[in-house]
């Protein structure tokens, strides 16, 4: 029964031309974006190689995923003290050789620490050149205090704030990281 009622709707759906032509037209349009996203994916390999596409996104998924688990204090560590080390050495702007090696598989955990240092103002990567050994064993400790402040300033009324703090202490500390291209294996 339902399966007649169905196949009745989408002839009554198909069976006008004004439907056909959007419904054409809405195809045309989801492959197009589709095809654009897709295109839009780069990875850049250890000789300093740009690649797009979709194996650009597996490529790239694959390289940050060696970072994948628990993201602890010592690893956010390591990245910090390699992309100082590396911006020091290369003062102007970090070639794409050292970029594809290195920097693009931990660019999200360094995005991450920016933001932690940073939650009220625009991106400033200054942030990170003045944060200390200490701050950065710290920085989960920075994160929840982040999120306190955030649940008394959104949290305009007291069961606004009562749910923001319940929401902010079920998050597990340390985080578990992973590529978030990971989808393309």
């Amino acid at each position: 029964m339902i399966k007649m009622m169905f196949k009745y709707e989408l002839k009554k759906i198909f069976s006008k031309r004004m439907n056909k032509v959007l419904l054409a037209a809405v195809l045309v349009m989801t492959v197009i974006y589709s095809g654009m996203a897709i295109g839009s994916m780069s990875y850049t390999d250890a000789d300093g190689q740009s690649h797009t596409g979709i194996d650009a996104g597996r490529l790239l998924a694959e390289d940050v995923n060696q970072w994948k688990g628990k993201l602890t204090t010592e690893k956010i560590s390591e990245v910090i003290n390699d992309y100082k080390t590396l911006s020091a050495k290369y003062q102007d702007e970090i070639p794409n050789t050292e970029y594809g090696k290195t920097v693009q598989s931990y660019y999200d955990i360094y995005s991450f620490v920016i933001g932690v240092l940073t939650p009220d103002s625009e991106w400033n990567e200054g942030a990170v050149y003045q944060l200390s050994d200490e701050q950065l064993q710290d920085i989960y400790t920075i994160y929840q205090d982040n999120m306190k402040k955030m649940a008394e300033e959104y949290g305009t009324t007291p069961e606004k704030r009562s749910y923001l703090e319940n929401v902010y202490k079920k998050i597990e500390i340390p985080f578990t990281f992973e590529a978030k291209g990971s989808w393309l294996r």
